[in-house]
C-alpha cells in the first residue's frame, strides 16, 4: 500500500479537502464494502468482523477521480446518489474505552463515513462508466453477449466483438456501452452451485 497516503491529522484532512476543491461537483461512483469475517467451506466462522470499504469519487475538478480507503468503519450512511456541492472532514482522538483515532467525511447530507483509518490515492485515469473495483454490478437491463473466442464476446445490441477476461460474466460493451451478460454461462454457473431450494 505504498502508493496510498494516510490521513492522520486534521491538518492533513484540511489539505486533502483543499486539494480536491472540497469535493465540489463530485459524486460517489463506486463503493465496495467488505466484512473481514467469513464463513468457510466447512461452515466454521472466522470472527474477524470488521467493515472496510473502497470509495471511488469522480469529480469535475482535478484529480478527476480519487479513491478513499476506509479501515474499521464505525458508521456509514448513504441517502442520495446525486452530485455533491462539497464535503467536510474531521480527525479526532477518542479516549473511551481506549484511545484511538476516528476519521469522518461527510459529502453534503448524502453520504457520510466514519472509520478508524482513512487512506487516499489519486486515480486520474479511473473515470468513465465501468467498475474499477472488480466485475460490474449486474442490473435487470443487461443484454446478452455471446462468447466468440477464448477472451472475446459479441454484444447482442451493436454486434461489436470485444475482449474481456474469460471468467467475467458481466461487463460493458466497448462499442455501445451497454451492460452485457454471458447469459448461458451465468445460468450454467447457477445450476452448478444452487440446490433445489435455490440456495448455495
Amino acid at each position: 500500500m505504498n502508493h496510498y497516503s494516510e490521513i492522520t491529522t486534521q491538518e492533513e484532512m484540511d489539505a486533502l479537502l483543499a486539494r480536491v476543491a472540497g469535493f465540489h461537483d463530485s459524486m460517489a461512483k463506486e463503493l465496495h464494502l467488505l466484512n473481514r469475517g467469513w464463513v468457510g467451506p466447512d461452515r466454521s466462522m472466522m470472527m474477524n468482523h470488521r467493515f472496510d470499504a473502497r470509495l471511488l469519487v469522480h469529480s469535475q475538478w482535478e484529480p478527476a477521480a480519487i479513491e478513499l480507503l476506509f479501515v474499521g468503519i464505525e458508521r456509514l450512511l448513504t441517502e442520495d446518489p446525486g452530485e455533491y456541492w462539497g464535503a467536510s472532514g474531521t480527525v479526532e482522538l477518542v479516549t473511551s474505552p481506549v484511545e484511538k483515532r476516528r476519521v469522518s467525511i461527510a459529502f453534503d447530507d448524502a453520504l457520510s463515513i466514519t472509520a478508524e483509518r482513512l487512506f487516499t490515492v489519486d486515480r486520474p485515469n479511473w473515470t468513465g462508466p465501468r467498475s474499477r473495483f472488480g466485475e460490474e454490478v449486474p442490473h435487470p437491463e443487461c443484454v446478452p453477449a455471446t462468447r466468440v473466442g477464448d477472451r472475446w464476446r459479441q454484444c447482442s445490441v451493436c454486434a461489436d466483438a470485444f475482449e474481456e477476461e474469460e471468467e467475467v460474466l458481466y461487463c460493458l460493451c466497448s462499442g455501445c456501452g451497454v451492460m452485457t451478460e454471458l447469459a448461458d454461462e451465468a445460468a450454467q454457473q447457477a445450476d452448478a452451485t444452487d440446490g433445489p431450494s435455490g440456495r448455495r
